[in-house]
């Protein structure tokens, strides 16, 4: 390389560093490989079946470990505050008898579902509506949880919800796969999620759809999925957004932090994990909007072949954020809005489309 190309190449780097971007890698993207996580186990061969709230409310009373509850068509309004599931079991589901979440639905409560200290708790082929704060409430030690082919709408703060203990345990290996996440119209103020997960680890969130995760009179809603306050190792694979605020975020920023040791002793909001081949639309003219996907304070995540249109509604398709965002890579992405490093933060961009 002559002196002049030496000096070139210089220059690229340096302004590369100066806006908080490593210089991109000279190979082309590679392909992602699906997910490595197995699928969910099936559910428990030894079931229950009811027809009525009452039945249903009985039949959690009495559940044990290795047992489905099995629904038939028709609705259940939830007694009180909630279907309360047993605590100190293992391998349980509810589950939607014909498989068509049209067919069962949960409906009313303040939550749909509340599960504590159970591992391997499983909710699959029903519709969950209605509930004023959560769809489903996960609490520290529900480990493991499965969300398979569920509808959940119009909930009133989280969808689904994994909370932090005060002994610093959250709930891992969660999975939330081919649901439908949404809105009729919007959400009733800003305080909402789709999947809103606090230091917990290895989830998974895939095939599923979310829609209408905004405010009607333009405030900022949050993002349709939301992992940080310490978690970790999240992937969120091949779903798709139509007309949310905000997308996806990975932490929200320092400050905001739980018991989640990086190499170098320091606490991030989130670390890890990856966020690939999601689908993301907004229409023109949309209200109270935010960047489609955020990496804050989450070192070590990949953001990599995600299509974002966001049709004006917001100048950065992503952004990267704060000094302890490190080693990010950003690649094989189609959007219409910038790629924007922000507050100190460093990621390596590599074979980036911006319309």
């Amino acid at each position: 390389m002559g002196a002049w190309a030496r000096g070139a190449a210089l220059i690229v780097a340096v302004c590369l560093a100066a806006c908080g971007q490593s210089p991109p890698a000279p190979s082309t993207p590679s392909t992602p490989p699906p997910a490595e996580r197995p699928d969910p186990p099936p559910v428990p061969g030894d079931r229950v079946r009811v027809s009525s709230a009452a039945e249903l409310q009985a039949a959690l009373r009495e559940l044990r470990s290795d047992r489905t509850i099995e629904l038939a068509a028709g609705t259940y309004v939830v007694p009180g505050e909630a279907f309360f599931v047993p605590e100190s079991i293992a391998r349980v589901a509810i589950v939607g008898a014909s498989g068509s979440p049209a067919d069962v639905v949960i409906r009313g409560g303040r939550f749909g579902f509340w599960v504590n200290d159970v591992h391997g708790f499983q909710v699959r082929d029903l519709t969950i509506e209605g509930a004023s704060d959560h769809g489903v409430i996960l609490n520290c030690r529900a480990q493991a949880p499965v969300i398979h082919h569920v509808v959940l709408r119009d909930i009133g703060d989280q969808f689904v919800k994994a909370n932090p203990g005060p002994d610093g345990c959250g709930v891992n290996d969660g999975v939330v796969e081919d649901s439908l996440f949404e809105y009729t119209d919007a959400a009733p103020d800003s305080y909402t999620n789709g999947v809103d997960v606090h230091f917990g680890r290895g989830w998974v969130i895939r095939r599923n759809t979310f829609r209408n995760f905004r405010v009607a009179d333009g405030s900022l809603a949050g993002p349709a999925i939301l992992t940080w306050n310490g978690s970790a190792d999240t992937i969120v694979e091949a779903n798709t957004f139509v007309d949310n605020a905000r997308e996806v975020a990975f932490g929200l920023g320092p400050g905001k932090t739980a018991e989640a040791p990086v190499s170098n002793g320091a606490l991030t909001d989130h670390r890890g994990g990856s966020i690939v081949r999601n689908t993301m639309t907004r229409r023109p003219g949309l209200r109270g909007t935010d960047v489609a996907i955020l990496v804050a304070d989450s070192p070590g995540t990949r953001v990599e072949q995600n299509t974002v249109t966001l049709a004006g509604t917001y100048a950065n398709a992503i952004e990267y954020r704060f000094p302890r965002t490190t080693g990010v890579e950003i690649v094989g992405n189609d959007v219409d809005g910038r790629i924007l490093g922000r507050d100190g933060a460093t990621a390596t961009l590599n074979g980036n489309t911006v319309r």
